[in-house]
């Protein structure tokens, strides 16, 4: 009798240990829909665990809109937000589907809009209508299109996808970035830096730019004047980029030594800056920027856009503040500085150790008020 009703014990402890162990949920599709503006509405069904009264999904972004639950007979399901998921009432449901919207995803550098995802299977992507596809971190296993949209399946992992939207390729588009590499190149070069890489990518711009590859020409100008913004790096995805295979990658010895100089002067600048306050005030002048665009046809559109934003702040800002309204990398942002100078526009003073970036007196609609 006692041996029986240990048998029947250690049946009941095997049978009950795969539902101990056993996960909640298992992830079966994901799908990523990408809009014009950003947003990502995410599809993630699951199959769930039906002894199971509450469930734990984590979602991808950390900031959620519109998120709508339903079970495998399309009933809602009541939920609630976690820091990085959602808690489902699941209520013996044995399939969940989560959808939802994000704008966290996604990330915006100049026309080029890049998507980073890290999923615990294969995944689809759904891109706007009327994209290209400039960059990816791992080939598709499938491509197809439907309503105008490119959809890819990807393998699971952490994956990047780089598109434009819109019309791609122009002449005018290409040639603009190449002349906004040789500029940056002749610039780098006057200061000692070694842009190798960044001439030889240009070099294969201008080659695709005689045969009237204009696509072609732009993102190697692209990638090259990545390199002179950020000296020594190449693009993560480089060996898998048609468009860059035969430029060697810098040896990694290299990268460390150029990091660790990096780290030793920031510290030594820390040290040297710390307990130093230093206040600095700015003068608010009234500016007519519309009167000094007047006759300057030839401004580039994203150097009229920055007299625009120091107008409208007083006529004067910090360089930093230059930067970080237009997202710009210090190299550009110095350039498009210089730009304005030579145009007789714009004039740089050192306040504060920092760069005062103005709207010169003598062109000014007003003098600063008394």
């Amino acid at each position: 009798m006692v041996r029986t009703i240990l048998l029947l014990t250690l049946l009941f402890i095997s049978i009950g240990i795969p539902q101990v162990l056993a996960d909640d949920y298992t992830p079966h599709r994901l799908v990523f829909t990408l809009y014009d503006d950003g947003k990502t509405v995410v599809e993630y069904e699951v199959l769930a665990d039906a002894s199971h009264a509450t469930i734990k999904i984590p979602l991808l972004g950390s900031l959620y809109e519109t998120i709508l639950v339903i079970n495998e007979r399309g009933l809602p399901l009541d939920y609630h937000v976690e820091k990085d998921g959602v808690l489902i009432d699941s209520l013996g449901s044995s399939q969940l589907r989560i959808t939802y919207s994000t704008s966290d995803l996604t990330s915006k550098i100049g026309r080029i809009w890049t998507i980073k995802m890290d999923s615990p299977i294969d995944f689809r992507v759904i891109l706007p209508a009327d994209s290209t596809i400039v960059g990816l971190t791992s080939p598709p296993i499938t491509i197809s299109v439907a309503d105008g949209r490119q959809i890819l399946t990807l393998p699971k992992g952490v994956q990047e996808v780089s598109y434009m939207i819109g019309p791609v390729g122009s002449k005018e588009e290409a040639m603009l970035r190449i002349s906004e590499v040789e500029e940056g190149i002749a610039e780098a070069k006057a200061k000692g830096v070694n842009v190798a890489d960044a001439e030889a990518i240009l070099q294969r711009a201008r080659q695709e730019f005689e045969a009237a590859r204009y696509f072609q020409a732009e993102m190697l100008a692209r990638e090259a004047k990545r390199l002179v913004d950020e000296p020594g790096r190449l693009s993560p995805n480089i060996s898998d980029n048609p468009l860059l295979i035969g430029i060697a990658q810098p040896p990694v010895a290299t990268l460390l030594l150029g990091l660790l100089f990096a780290l030793t002067i920031g510290f030594a600048l820390r040290r040297r800056k710390k307990g130093v306050v230093i206040e600095v005030s700015k003068t608010f002048r009234q500016i007519d920027i519309q009167k000094i665009l007047e006759g300057r046809d030839h401004l580039r559109p994203d150097d009229r856009e920055a007299l625009e934003f120091i107008g409208q702040a007083g006529g004067e800002v910090f360089e930093s503040e230059l930067r970080e309204k237009f997202k710009l990398p210090r190299s550009t942002a110095w350039r498009m500085i210089k730009r304005l100078e030579r145009e007789g526009l714009l004039e740089v003073r050192k306040v504060g150790g920092q760069n005062l970036v103005m709207i010169r007196d003598d062109i000014s609609a007003d003098k600063p008020p008394t």
